[in-house]
Order: C-alpha cells, then structure tokens, then sequence
C-alpha cells in the first residue's frame, strides 16, 4: 500500500470505517461523520488513486488494491470487527472483502450498491452469500 490519507476520530464504541465511491473521496462522508462520531469511533480514508491518498503510476488500480487498503487500514489501526459502510464502487469493494474475509467485519452496510464489479464467474457465491443476510421487514 501506497501513502493513504486517513481520518481517524475516537469516541467509544464500535468502529465505523467508511469507504467512498469511485471519483469520490473520503470529505463524501463529512455528514455521517459528524452524525456518528458521538457515539462511534470513526474511520474514513481515500482509497490509492482518489483523494489526498497516492496515486502512483505502476498501480493498476484494481479492486484487488483497494481490498488490500481496507486489510491494511483494519490491522495498522488494530480494529475489532468494524461496521464498514459502502457507496457505490465503496460498496462493491466492501463485498469483495467481506467475501474475502467473512470474520472480519461484524456488519457490511451498502449504499447505493450493486455487486456487478464482481466477476461474472463469482456472481453465483456472491448471490448465496447474499441470500445468508437478514432483511428488514
């Protein structure tokens, strides 16, 4: 992992780490930070290529460099089994990892998400993975 830009504010409580969205950055999040950071301990970051993080020329920017990102981000900080919240290709790449690493997180949440970045021959484990979840009524 390249240099990453990371914001980190403490307050008690489980772990929230927000991951933003392709073109985005992690400032997307500014409202829900400020909304959450009372009663949970914050996590936001720019991926390798977005933002204030490096974007170094031989990266391939690759979904497989953002999962490392978010491995990277979880043990340099020493986070238990965060809540990672998702928007758009954010959301996508917190599948992968939670695919990739199912004790990992305690909860995934997605906005605006579809899990098409998958590729086309993990769309059937993805959707059983899927059908495992517990909607809302």
């Amino acid at each position: 992992m390249e240099e990453t830009c990371i914001t980190m504010l403490k307050a008690k409580g489980k772990t929230l780490l927000f991951v933003h969205g392709w073109m985005g950055s992690s400032s997307v999040w500014r409202e829900q930070v400020a909304y959450f950071s009372k009663n949970y301990r914050i996590v936001t970051f720019d991926l390798t290529g977005f933002g204030q993080s490096d974007k170094p020329d031989e990266s391939d920017y690759t979904p497989d460099v953002w999962l490392e990102d978010i491995d990277v981000i979880i043990s340099h900080l020493n986070i238990d089994r965060p809540i990672l919240i998702g928007w758009s290709m954010g959301g996508a790449i917190g599948i992968g990892y939670a695919f990739t690493l199912p004790t990992v997180l305690s909860k995934l949440v997605l906005v605006s998400t579809t899990p098409l970045l998958v590729a086309p021959n993990e769309i059937d484990v993805v959707l059983t993975w899927f059908n495992g979840f517990h909607y809302p009524s």
